[in-house]
């Protein structure tokens, strides 16, 4: 066979031209969506992660592990742009499969993986993505009419019926995106555009609330009042640790006896009327689905806010993030309006320690190898939370009515003289003394090893300032499992040429040990 004449090659060029193009367009939107926000993901925070298009596409093939097929569609996508600018027919039933799996997006409501990932928002790369493969769609079918002509000009393609459809749809489809992403980011909430960027659509209904401006300012010149129930709201540890000198709930004040240090927190009788009242009603505690709160003078006759936050959307995980309680964060709304509001002479400060527990990790925590002393026979008969080498008036408190209402079965109350400390561990604590000096600590068994691991906070008196945190590990038992089941006291403590002597009893064994501890450097 000869080859086409020249005027041949042109016509065939020609008629392929329009269909090449409409595919190279669809390639540049589908590129461009790849540099977009796609996803918005809510990990149950204040602060969303925006999920751009090009890491979608190297993760969302994971989605068949929950049976959304939208990924997918990238394969038929990419396969048919190549197809026609190869200048061969593209089947338009398999465009409208592409598109098909592709919608299955709007069914997809959490991202598979470890940890709470819901799908709060669609950015302008979905819409980009999805028009990509609607251009395809519009190729195929004008290469089905570029093969039934002799040829098909541009200009021809803007006068068919087929250009006016994909024109009637492009606007339509980008009428009602205008509307929603304009609607959405004009009547939504402040804290809610942080989680909404640039061309985003929420999921659910835009929370709405309109944040109140303060009216007035108050001197804080004595205790903040919480009033209320509803996690974190209510947690008097969480307002000490933002500057608030001296918070009361249910008539306890609340106050730190060293600023760096959350675990110095101490409890007195309340006296006298507060300066300041901090109001609010949840409708079901933290996880509220609408939250009133309040700022008032402590007589009453001054009002700084008064605010409701309403959720939002569907029930079920999807909110507001005005009514995100934790973790708390002092930028968003309650928070923000009630620090705004308040007057210190020293001005309020932003959060400089964390949530309380006793620190017994971390860089501060001192390794200390020990040795042991000797063993000794049964030692003495008394309980095993008892205050070994206190005085009577140092010790911890059962049922202390400070600890109950600061909030949690884990804190404990620590009697210092005429002070009530409030202590947070994940295991219960017990304490031993030593004239002006006051040891923490709690065994953990490892029965694997048939050791226990000896947690030691050393804190001095009356200031009670952290000197040292230690771990050590006590090798002691070894004849048989403890099996969880073993008790253990320190008796007795004592500094002695950098080492800290500590007399060990195990009830169960009715054995006690001496154990040398060395001291962390000073």
């Amino acid at each position: 066979m000869g080859k086409p004449d020249t005027a041949t090659r042109d016509q065939t060029s020609k008629s392929h031209l329009v269909s090449r193009l409409l595919a190279l367009l669809a390639l540049a939107l589908w590129i461009s969506s790849l540099t977009q926000v796609g996803l918005v993901i809510d990990h149950g925070t204040s602060s969303p992660e925006h999920r751009f298009g090009y890491m979608i596409l190297g993760t969302g093939w994971l989605g068949f592990g929950i049976f959304c097929a939208a990924w997918y569609a990238n394969i038929p996508f990419l396969l048919g742009v190549l197809v026609l600018l190869l200048k061969q027919r593209w089947p338009w039933w398999l465009s409208a499969i592409t598109i098909l799996l592709a919608l299955d997006t709007f069914r997809l409501t959490e991202i598979p993986g470890g940890g709470r990932a819901d799908v709060y928002a669609y950015g302008i790369g979905v819409f980009l993505w999805l028009n990509a493969l609607l251009v395809l769609a519009i190729a195929s079918a004008v290469r089905d009419l570029e093969a039934k002509t002799d040829g098909l000009t541009l200009f021809d393609f803007l006068k068919s019926p087929l250009s006016v459809s994909y024109a009637i749809a492009l606007v339509l489809s980008a009428g009602l995106y205008m509307h929603f992403t304009v609607d959405d980011h004009a009547g939504a909430s402040t804290t809610e555009l942080k989680y909404l960027p640039y061309g985003s659509i929420k999921r659910g209904t835009v929370c709405k609330a309109t944040v109140s401006l303060p009216t007035a300012t108050i001197e804080l010149s004595g205790p903040l009042e919480l009033v209320g129930k509803g996690y974190p709201l209510d947690q008097p540890w969480l307002f000490l640790s933002w500057g608030i000198p001296v918070v009361r709930k249910n008539s306890i004040d609340y106050a730190l006896q060293d600023r760096a240090d959350i675990n110095s927190i101490y409890a007195t009788t309340s006296q006298g009327l507060p300066a300041a009242r901090f109001s609010f009603e949840a409708t079901d505690g933290s996880t509220a689905t609408s939250l009133e709160a309040a700022l008032t003078s402590g007589d009453g006759t001054k009002t700084a806010f008064r605010q409701k936050w309403t959720r939002g959307g569907r029930t079920g995980r999807e909110y507001c993030p005005d009514l995100i309680a934790y973790p708390p964060d002092p930028a968003v709304p309650p928070f923000s309006l009630l620090l705004s509001t308040l007057k210190l002479p020293g001005g309020i400060k932003l959060p400089t320690v964390r949530r309380p527990e006793i620190a017994f990790r971390g860089e501060s925590v001192h390794l200390a190898p020990a040795r042991l002393i000797e063993r000794k026979g049964k030692p003495p008969s008394r309980p095993v939370k008892g205050n070994g080498g206190c005085p009577a008036d140092i010790g911890f408190l059962d049922r202390d009515q400070a600890a109950i209402e600061s909030g949690g079965p884990w804190r404990q109350s620590l009697r210092v003289v005429e002070r009530r400390y409030l202590l947070m561990n994940n295991q219960e604590l017990s304490v031993t003394c030593n004239d002006n000096l006051l040891y923490l600590y709690y065994f953990w068994p490892n029965n694997d090893l048939k050791t226990f691991a000896l947690y030691l906070q050393k804190r001095t008196l009356p200031e009670f300032r952290v000197d040292w945190n230690a771990i050590t590990h006590v090798d002691y038992g070894r004849q048989e499992r403890f099996g969880g089941k073993a008790r253990m006291r320190i008796d007795s403590v004592a500094e002695k040429d950098g080492e800290l002597h500590i007399e060990i009893a195990e009830m169960d064994s009715s054995e006690t040990v001496g154990l040398a501890v060395q001291l962390p450097p000073k």
